[in-house]
């Protein structure tokens, strides 16, 4: 039941939260195994329900656990380096990414709030939250642009927020409703625009910085339940997308 994904852009190299065996798993660019590290448990570098992960600036990887309620921090393979994050009061994060400057995003699907964290997890501002209108239909991913802009994506409702950079808000419809367990995620292309899986409609949708439909793909090669998405940019300027599907595995 793999979840989240990450593409290191400089090796090309494929990282898969494998929530259901409670482990990292490493592959190349073009699909073979690597290595795989984590082990259930509640220690450090142990794992209950790894969901979603991020390749750092300086290559280490950081691991979001659902269920643990907290992120760590790897070596490209596997060594482990910091825990952080059970002090934030997380509940049943689902979502992890990462903004030009190397500060943090969480969402925090069960706290009904994204998060913005400095490297080495002190709290830098929240939005949403309880007692707010925003991202009520509990958050499960969050990506930002280039340019500082925020979005969020909500399995309750199928909604894209996008906070942008200058202050303006909107609100689009995007894939079906879902649950948070296999919620949609989302991903900043580098050529500009959004990947957002749709678990439940089977496919990935493509869309503007402003929200405008582009296209969808995934069904017609067989996609049953599309969680994670990643992307980047390829020696010849295409962009790659790596696509986990919970179901099929």
């Amino acid at each position: 039941a793999p979840r989240g994904v990450a593409i290191d852009p400089r090796s090309g190299d494929v990282y898969v939260a494998d929530s259901g065996n409670a482990r990292i798993v490493r592959l190349d660019a073009d699909g073979n195994l690597l290595g795989a590290w984590g082990t259930a448990g509640d220690g450090l570098d142990e794992f209950q329900e790894p969901v979603d992960l991020l390749v750092e600036p300086d290559g280490s990887v950081l691991v979001l656990d659902a269920t643990a309620q907290r992120l760590q921090r790897f070596t490209a393979d596997g060594q482990f380096l910091a825990s952080f994050g059970s002090d934030l009061t997380f509940y049943r994060p689902r979502g992890l990414g990462i903004d030009a400057t190397g500060q943090l995003i969480v969402a925090d699907t069960g706290g009904l709030r994204i998060l913005r964290l400095d490297p080495n997890g002190a709290l830098l501002s929240q939005l949403g939250g309880s007692e707010s209108d925003i991202a009520k239909g509990q958050p499960t991913d969050a990506a930002a642009s280039p340019g500082g802009d925020l979005y969020f994506v909500e399995a309750e409702t199928g909604a894209v927020t996008l906070m942008a950079a200058d202050g303006r808000m909107d609100r689009w419809a995007g894939p079906a409703l879902a649950s948070t367990i296999d919620g949609p995620h989302l991903a900043w292309l580098p050529g500009g625009g959004l990947a957002v899986t749709d678990p439940e409609g089977r496919r990935v949708l493509l869309f503007t910085p402003d929200g405008q439909p582009l296209g969808q793909f995934g069904a017609e090669s067989g996609l049953a339940k599309p969680v994670g998405v990643a992307a980047a940019p390829t020696a010849d300027s295409a962009t790659r997308v790596a696509v986990v599907d919970s179901q099929t595995c």
